[in-house]
């Protein structure tokens, strides 16, 4: 393993602690706001310092810790994204785009919108790691086919689907 995992893998095991020592006291969740604030260890900040097979392993461990497993097939695991997507939506309908701008300025509002944000990336993980997908691979795959149904030259500035562009 590499150091930064270690590191990463340590810091994990740190806000597991803080979990199950809050959840003592009766609360059985806790945020990862209220992790970064009790912890001694400076919780991870950044997408590129963790690697997304660190997040998929806090993601399985969590479930698993709460014998979710039963109710993550794959169609659950699908109506969860679903799910969670519409209340993502639902934190921009009937906004302007200045409201949009205003919402993702305010602390609070913003908040809410990384939180329903974490919820679909939360499900999707959770999928690919209980039915074995490789999402690196499928991104890079994914942006690979985009290229081609969508050059350059002929995308860019346009938000047309692929077989609207030439129209």
């Amino acid at each position: 393993m590499s150091e930064s995992l270690e590191i990463v893998n340590e810091r994990w095991h740190s806000a597991r602690l803080l979990v199950a020592s809050d959840s003592r006291k009766g609360s059985d969740w806790i945020s990862m706001r209220t992790l970064r604030a009790n912890s001694e260890q400076p919780m991870i900040e950044s997408d590129a310092q963790m690697p997304i097979e660190v997040v998929k392993a806090r993601v399985r461990e969590s479930c698993e810790d709460r014998d979710w497993d039963r109710f993550h097939g794959a169609k659950d695991l699908a109506i969860g994204i679903a799910t969670e997507a519409a209340e993502l939506l639902e934190r921009f309908r009937f906004l302007s785009d200045a409201e949009v701008e205003q919402a993702l300025r305010d602390p609070a509002s913003r908040q809410a919108i990384q939180d329903e944000l974490a919820d679909v990336l939360i499900f999707s993980l959770r999928f690919s790691q209980r039915f074995n997908f490789n999402l690196a691979g499928a991104v890079t795959e994914k942006l690979a086919a985009n290229a081609l149904h969508y050059p350059v030259d002929g995308a860019r500035g346009s938000n047309r689907k692929a077989d609207k562009a030439a129209q």
